[in-house]
């Protein structure tokens, strides 16, 4: 499998920048990873050290099953490097592969919510 693998940095509200690392084939965007700072979206001072995984997300017409897994691996290592002590991610309570795969790299359960949305009227 033939893929570009890219890092982009970019400021954050807190000491730490956030990463975003694509994988790229055919110059189209397969795979998109963003870490954001948990200082972000809270000002609080012990946040500083933690990030959030926000998009590990299905990658579509790609045959390897382990990109997730090099991107993944790729970002835990560029994050400690930037200074993030601790990891947080979140998948659907009923992704029991994601919940898998997240357990394979010592993520642990925390805590189950429900989310909600509304549809706006125009």
């Amino acid at each position: 499998m033939d893929f570009a693998v890219y890092l982009e940095s970019h400021e954050s509200p807190s000491k730490r920048l956030n990463l975003i690392v694509r994988a790229v084939r055919d110059g189209g965007e397969i795979a998109p990873y963003h870490s954001l700072s948990c200082a972000a979206f809270a000002r609080d001072a012990s946040l500083e050290d933690w990030y959030f995984c926000g998009g590990l997300y299905a990658i579509k017409n790609c045959p390897s099953r382990n990109l997730g897994r090099y991107l993944l691996e790729l970002s835990l290592l560029e994050l400690r490097g930037i200074g993030y002590r601790h990891a947080a991610i979140s998948t659907a309570l009923c992704n029991y592969r994601a919940a898998l795969f997240c357990s394979n790299y010592d993520y642990r359960i925390i805590d189950c919510t429900y989310g909600q949305n509304k549809k706006l009227k125009v």
